[in-house]
């Protein structure tokens, strides 16, 4: 399911699926007529601005926007020891050689909301040594504070992990 709401407008609260033939009956009996049902407004809405050539050039300026921070990030932590590849999307997922919680906790403690991946997908194993970043409103230094930080909430994570393993 893709939602346009985030780059139409925060109200618009419209999804776009595309699915399989049985299971868009499922869907269509799911959300028919009710609480769940999408008006034709939001609809025509949706299909104006999807076909608007002024709108079509904000979202590719956007695009190349996040794309740009993302991969600067990236390069930032690489740099960094932390390896990271910018995929697509509006955030960086990060891959770490340690748990993602302790490193979120770790931010936090230094002003940082940073999401472990775990809380995005159903079966974790993959997931709990993931970090979701969005960090396309950075400014070049809070960039750099955010990529020394992370760097630096691996580094305690991991000392935390061998004391442990000392003891």
């Amino acid at each position: 399911m893709r939602s346009v709401s985030k780059f139409l407008g925060p109200d618009m609260c419209l999804a776009v699926a595309a699915s399989d033939p049985d299971t868009a009956e499922r869907l269509a009996q799911r959300l028919s007529p009710g609480t769940t049902w999408v008006s034709h407004l939001l609809e025509r809405l949706t299909v104006a601005q999807m076909t608007d050539p002024g709108v079509l050039e904000r979202i590719r300026a956007a695009a190349a926007h996040y794309a740009a921070r993302n991969a600067a990030f990236a390069h930032a932590l690489t740099a960094r020891g932390v390896p990271c590849t910018a995929g697509d999307g509006l955030n960086l997922w990060v891959a770490l050689p340690v748990e993602a919680r302790g490193v979120a906790e770790q931010l936090m403690r230094r002003g940082w909301l940073a999401r472990p991946g775990a809380e995005f997908q159903l079966a974790d194993d993959a997931a709990s040594r993931h970090l979701r970043l969005t960090v396309h409103d950075l400014d070049d230094a809070g960039a750099v504070r955010l990529a020394d930080d992370v760097a630096a909430s691996v580094d305690a994570v991991r000392a935390v992990g061998r004391a442990m393993i000392d003891r």
